[in-house]
């Protein structure tokens, strides 16, 4: 198949993604850090890996529901991707 005939739906999928993370349900993949200039060394380090974990967020997200096992991802990548982000959502706000 040639990648003309997929390159949009590729492109629409990164920008749905985009939007679930950095929109929709940010608060379930980022923290809030106020003025990067002002980090401590620590908040810095943390701001890195919250950056790296946000490359793979939904898949790392899957991967936890999951117990960390591979093999049961299927069943969460299974579910509806919103059902589970307004499960977590509602489980982040009563914590």
């Amino acid at each position: 198949m040639p990648i003309t005939s997929i390159y949009g739906v590729v492109t629409d999928y990164l920008d749905y993604r985009n939007y679930l993370i950095n929109d929709a349900y940010v608060h379930l993949f980022s923290a809030d850090y106020e003025d990067e200039e002002e980090l401590t060394p620590e908040e810095k380090k943390e701001k890195e890996k919250e950056e790296r974990f946000n490359k793979w967020a939904f898949e790392s997200i899957s991967l936890g529901l999951a117990n960390n096992d591979i093999i049961q991802m299927r069943e969460v990548m299974n579910l509806p991707a919103i059902y589970v982000l307004n499960m977590l959502s509602m489980k982040a706000d009563t914590n």
